[in-house]
């Protein structure tokens, strides 16, 4: 049943789609009717689960670490890191080690100027 407001209700006949479409696609409304997403969904997640385009129209999951870090790479794919890895000035990957330093708080500052960091 349907009513425009303080109007009478009457029956009117739902649209869906006549058929199913792709697989893992969802009914979502389209301002008039409803209709299948163009976009494809996993059909389960996992708990703490982070969903990404993995590709055009493609959501997919990315399990989530224990004390991971989301980094993602030179093409914007996203992973989970434990350990970071911090580019390095002059270089495309590298790491900074605390060699001996069990705890305390690392501070990253913004570039004060080319080739000088504020410490």
């Amino acid at each position: 049943m349907q009513s425009a407001g303080a109007g009478i209700p009457v029956w009117t006949t739902a649209t869906y789609p006549a058929t199913a479409t792709s697989t893992g696609t969802i009914l979502r409304a389209d301002g008039t009717n409803w209709a299948a997403t163009t976009a494809t969904y996993p059909a389960t997640t996992t708990i703490n689960e982070l969903l990404y385009s993995s590709a055009a129209n493609v959501i997919s999951g990315l399990a989530t670490t224990n004390g991971g870090i989301l980094n993602a790479n030179g093409s914007g794919v996203p992973s989970m890191t434990v350990t970071p890895v911090i580019g390095v000035a002059g270089a495309s990957t590298g790491t900074i080690g605390l060699a001996g330093i069990t705890s305390g708080t690392v501070t990253i500052q913004p570039q004060a100027a080319a080739g000088t960091f504020m410490s």
